[in-house]
């Protein structure tokens, strides 16, 4: 197996969510400002936003994990420096996953200059074994390392997957072969419809070449 991956779906990101909210009011915790860290944080910031009736919701952008999947930078970065009016005010920072834990560690360190008064922070889904550090709030412990395969990144993350599967196999591949390729090198069974669309757009992008119905990649 090449990366072990597991899909997500929007029932389980609701699901967890739920959990989420449920631990942060037990906890006697109410944020008056949402921080969800882009691109991933979005939905569950969104949705916790909601659930916890917090209707100042806004993004900081951590950029680490690169748009290869299942890759990263060696230091997690803020590339927009966005002052935010934080002082005095409970915040949660919101994201997916905390896995390797740095994307986090820089958000913390980063807003902690503008002097909240508490700051926590909140994921779906935290790899311990991999993590340098431990959300505040988390809905599920995760001890085998997975590379996660959230609605949100679907095409994207089929796109970096087909590349590395046609990369390691090194001849051209039928749709059906990559369907059982996925499974046997990611351990998904990965949805057709959502494997076609990230064919196109990687024809599109003019990353992958077809002839007749074997897909290819398309010489640099």
């Amino acid at each position: 197996m090449m990366i072990k991956c597991e899909i997500v779906t929007w029932d389980k990101v609701f699901s967890m969510c739920r959990i989420l909210r449920d631990r942060i009011v037990r906890s006697g915790f109410q944020p008056e400002t949402i921080i969800a860290l882009a691109r991933s944080g979005f939905i569950p910031g969104r949705l916790l936003s909601d659930f916890l009736s917090v209707p100042d919701l806004v993004s900081l952008k951590v950029e680490h994990w690169l748009d290869t999947t299942a890759e990263h930078k060696d230091v997690a970065t803020i590339p927009y420096k966005t002052p935010f009016k934080i002082e005095g005010r409970y915040v949660l920072i919101a994201d997916d996953i905390v896995d390797t834990g740095k994307s986090m560690l820089a958000a913390k360190e980063y807003l902690l200059d503008f002097k909240p008064s508490s700051l926590k922070t909140a994921v779906m889904q935290h790899i311990a074994p991999t993590a340098i550090c431990t959300p505040d709030f988390y809905a599920e412990l995760i001890q085998d390392w997975t590379w996660f395969i959230y609605p949100w990144n679907m095409v994207e993350d089929f796109r970096n997957l087909t590349k590395k599967l046609l990369s390691a196999k090194g001849v051209p591949m039928a749709l059906e072969e990559l369907v059982a390729g996925f499974k046997e090198e990611f351990n998904v069974q990965v949805p057709e419809q959502q494997l076609v669309d990230a064919l196109s757009e990687m024809e599109r992008g003019r990353k992958l070449e077809r002839v007749g119905d074997r897909f290819s990649l398309r010489a640099r």
